[in-house]
């Protein structure tokens, strides 16, 4: 097919207005997408003149791009500290002709920024630079975001280090990789082995609080593991290779990544070595005073500040017939006799409220019998101790006693009596009585007592006064 000239002439000039249309449109293109990206675009020529900027340059600026398109650096006013910050980063570009990224933060009328550019060289066909593109995005959030993060854990970590508890962290495989140093003392660890270290490692005896041995699944590292569940408060000991045995009380929780998989534990971890042993020595003590309550005669019971009961002793379940597991945790006031519970219930709650000593002296029949009961009342830091001393046998004496006495004062108040020395005639027998005057044995003591006399013979005087009707008398009874 024979095209003739003019034909191709129009075909060509055709084509090239398509072409032209097309780059416009490309240009228009590139061009809205260079002036609406939030990065920073700046084309420097050989002369390192501004050959174009794109809006968020002005923008963060504050300079107009009429200011700048064909200008130096030099030939505009802008203060010196708001020069950008990559222009001797330029000039190396031009000279060696690589490309370079750089970080820099720079002051701006709206604070410092922190950007990080990359600068691009642009060749021709000899393969010099004629222009150097630099791309910067303000990464100012992300920096502040970065900073924030590292103070805080910074923060955290002097938190971790100077917190009075041990701290470690465990991950997947059972490694420590972090502890703190509180951690470390309680572990013995060092710094060389410290990240060498597991939870379970077989060079430390680990047993239960009384010495026993222990399975891995009663570990907090294990049971936190299988149940994706915090634990609290999991005791037990575990002995170092130098023989130091040391109690430990745990906490233990998961730690989670961005996608909620668990990607380790963090433990809490207690030296109660010096707790146990307090409460090993508290609990002889107490087993001691028990033994010593449970051993003495007298009733004693301890309450709390609400009057329940909270110890009973031996001879308490004696007298009341109560059994100790009954009465702990019972009010007082229902363990005794109402009459008892009513007399006792103002001095104890007196005692508590004032914390002084009270003694008094209570009758209580128990079980069908009458008790005396001498009653002290002691407060205590927790309630009150109360000691019952049985008297009963002593108050049965006194009564006796004053019942005796009273029935010999009423004796004697129904007698005369004569005392002291009484002057006698060694011939007549009569006395003399105080005045001087003698009177017979009998009319005196008629006088001076409630006696009185009947008289008769004796035999010795019988024989004496009546020889003859005792001489017959003595015949009739030989006969």
């Amino acid at each position: 097919m024979n095209i003739d000239k003019k034909t191709k002439q129009g075909i060509r000039k055709s084509f090239k207005k398509e072409i032209g249309n097309e780059s416009r449109r490309y240009e228009r293109e590139l061009l809205t997408l260079l002036e609406n990206t939030p990065d920073i675009i700046v084309r420097y020529d050989k002369y390192k003149r501004f050959a174009f900027a794109n809006r968020a340059f002005e923008t963060i600026y504050g300079v107009s791009r009429d200011q700048l398109i064909g200008k130096t650096q030099s030939d505009l006013s802008i203060p010196k500290e708001l020069t950008p910050f990559w222009q001797n980063s330029i000039d190396e570009v031009f000279l060696d002709g690589n490309t370079t990224t750089i970080e820099s933060e720079f002051p701006t009328p709206w604070g410092i920024k922190y950007f990080q550019a990359k600068l691009v060289p642009e060749k021709n066909e000899t393969n010099a630079v004629e222009h150097v593109l630099v791309v910067a995005r303000d990464l100012t959030n992300h920096k502040r975001t970065e900073d924030d993060l590292r103070r805080s854990e910074e923060q955290l970590d002097r938190i971790l280090q100077t917190t009075p508890g041990g701290v470690t962290i465990i991950d997947l495989n059972g490694r420590i990789y972090f502890a703190n140093h509180t951690a470390k003392a309680i572990l013995g660890l060092t710094r060389k082995n410290s990240h060498e270290h597991y939870y379970n490692d077989p060079a430390y005896k680990i047993s239960t609080v009384d010495g026993k041995s222990i399975s891995d699944e009663d570990l907090p590292y294990i049971q936190v593991m299988m149940t994706g569940e915090a634990v609290y408060g999991i005791e037990h000991a575990i002995e170092h290779p130098d023989g130091k045995r040391v109690v430990l009380s745990v906490n233990a929780a998961p730690l989670y990544d961005y996608h909620n998989q668990v990607t380790g534990i963090i433990t809490s971890i207690t030296d109660i070595s010096k707790l146990k042993e307090a409460e090993e020595a508290a609990r002889k003590n107490e087993q001691r005073f028990r033994d010593l309550a449970n051993s003495i005669s007298d009733v004693f019971f301890a309450v709390d500040p609400d009057l329940k009961c909270t110890y009973w002793n031996k001879a308490s379940e004696k007298i009341t017939g109560i059994p100790a597991q009954k009465a702990i945790s019972q009010d007082i006031v229902n363990l005794l006799p109402d009459t008892m519970a009513d007399d006792l219930y103002k001095p104890f709650i007196e005692s508590i409220t004032t914390q002084s000593t009270k003694t008094l002296v209570n009758k209580m029949k128990l079980q069908g019998k009458v008790y005396y009961f001498d009653i002290n009342i002691y407060p205590a830091k927790h309630g009150l101790s109360v000691f019952f001393k049985d008297v009963s046998e002593r108050m049965y004496a006194e009564r006796e006693r004053e019942r005796l006495i009273t029935e010999l004062q009423d004796a004697l108040d129904k007698v005369k009596t004569l005392s002291g020395l009484l002057p006698i005639c060694a011939f007549c027998k009569n006395i003399r009585d105080d005045s001087g005057y003698w009177h017979q044995v009998e009319a005196y003591i008629e006088e001076y007592s409630e006696a009185n006399f009947s008289h008769g013979v004796c035999p010795d005087c019988a024989e004496k006064h009546y020889p003859e009707y005792f001489k017959s008398a003595k015949e009739e009874h030989r006969s």
